[in-house]
């Protein structure tokens, strides 16, 4: 074999090599199913993620919304992981761009086949579909996130869309500076309460006849505060600030009930009350700054 044949055959053979190299990256390439609801650029970020090399780049993972719904939307997932992992899946509202709801979050999980996984339709908590909006979808294996994109879901983000939700803010607002008037309200109450009830049961020459003085004029002055919790706070817009006051309502109950039956004080029930008052004081501070946050860009009052 002369030397000008020994190089050509080695030449040869190196493209050869190279070739098939390029080609198995082809054929071994997972074949996904074709989805008609999915454009073309989600297609191939979900074959390039199903195809993705795990040595080398690690889990890695793509989504697309189906087209074929509008307001209990599915979504497509395809990863480089091995058939039988689950991924958990969040949906959540971004709160200034829904129309008639301020929080919308629906999870779910689903298991891989294949390299893909195709989710079930999303609702709301209560059953009913998605309200129209801005939604981020977020995919997560094992606590880490492997895919995020925001969706536009319930039809077009048309003029008609953008009246609609400039008119349910208007309503918010109005409905924000009513909450505030009446937090305000409920806060004051019950931070005068709480605090005669500790200076009440850490009196120690207090007498049963000055405690039944007492509770006839304290127990009056809980009712309205009890009173206030007239719908589900969830119904509430600053309704982490009435539920944290609702709270401290039951655990003051609870002390001036504890209180009563033994008229004792020990430590844990000092450390309690004390624990109350801080937390009452910190729902305050969350009703002033609310007050003095500017509207969102959307024009929707900001919670703390």
């Amino acid at each position: 074999m002369t030397q000008e044949f020994r190089q050509t055959y080695l030449m040869y053979a190196a493209i050869t090599i190279a070739a098939l190299a390029i080609a198995s990256t082809f054929w071994l390439r997972p074949t996904l199913p074709v989805l008609a609801d999915v454009s073309a650029e989600d297609t191939r970020a979900l074959r390039d993620a199903a195809a993705a090399d795990l040595r080398r780049e690690g889990p890695v993972a793509a989504l697309a919304k189906s087209s074929h719904e509008t307001v209990a939307p599915s979504f497509y997932i395809t990863s480089n992981l091995k058939d039988g992992a689950k991924l958990d899946v969040r949906v959540q509202g971004v709160s200034d761009t829904l129309v008639n709801r301020f929080e919308i979050v629906a999870q779910t999980s689903t298991e891989l086949s294949e390299h893909i996984a195709h989710t079930r339709n999303f609702l709301r908590a209560d059953g009913h579909p998605f309200n129209r909006g801005e939604y981020i979808v977020s995919v997560m294996h094992e606590g880490k996130l492997l895919a995020q994109r925001t969706y536009f879901v319930g039809g077009n983000k048309d003029q008609k869309y953008q009246d609609a939700l400039r008119k349910y803010h208007e309503h918010l607002a109005k409905q924000a500076r009513s909450e505030l008037v009446e937090l305000k309200q409920i806060s004051k109450t019950l931070n005068r309460q709480v605090n005669a009830l500790s200076a009440t049961v850490q009196n120690t020459c207090l007498t049963r006849k000055q405690w039944e003085h007492f509770d006839r004029q304290w127990l009056p002055q809980q009712e309205p505060v009890a009173n206030a919790w007239t719908k589900d706070t969830d119904e509430h817009f600053y309704f982490e600030i009435y539920e944290q006051l609702k709270a401290q309502l039951d655990q003051t109950n609870t002390i001036h009930k504890t209180f009563a039956a033994n008229m004792m004080a020990d430590s844990q029930l000092i450390a309690t009350l004390s624990d109350t008052q801080a937390s009452v004081q910190t729902a305050i501070k969350k009703i002033v700054t609310a007050e003095k946050l500017p509207l969102t860009a959307n024009g929707m009052p900001p919670r703390p």
